[in-house]
């Protein structure tokens, strides 16, 4: 059985993919913020149609994708929100159309559920 971080990077893969075919340009996978005591990472930044949309993954190995969509606690929606500031201001990005994605992926059958707006609808997963 592969180890977590394989099959994390395997499913980043299928969402990088899947996210170029529906025509989006990637602009970072697995961003940190250089300065400051903020941690974490936002594994896609991605732009289309001048929106920037960040992007988290979750990946799972099983056909139900519905826990790694719930996956995703309100501690780690605000880290996400503040990791998006933060490559906001880093990158002198000002006066942009913001999207988050959360995107469940299997890896092994390349099956993606795609949430979009979703740190704004959290109550749908």
């Amino acid at each position: 059985m592969p180890d977590r971080c394989t099959v994390g990077i395997q499913g980043e893969n299928v969402a990088a993919a899947a996210l170029q075919r529906a025509g989006y340009a990637l602009l970072a996978r697995r961003w940190r913020p250089h300065t400051g005591n903020l941690r974490g990472e936002i594994d896609i930044i991605a732009r289309r149609e001048g929106r920037i949309t960040f992007v988290e993954v979750r990946s799972r190995l099983l056909d139900d994708l519905t826990p790694a969509l719930e996956s995703i606690s309100a501690r780690k929606r605000s880290q996400l929100r503040a990791l998006a500031e933060s490559y906001l201001a880093a990158e002198a990005v000002a006066d942009v159309e913001v999207c988050f994605l959360v995107m469940a992926v299997n890896p092994r059958t390349g099956h993606v559920e795609w949430v979009e707006d979703a740190l704004d609808n959290a109550d749908r997963w």
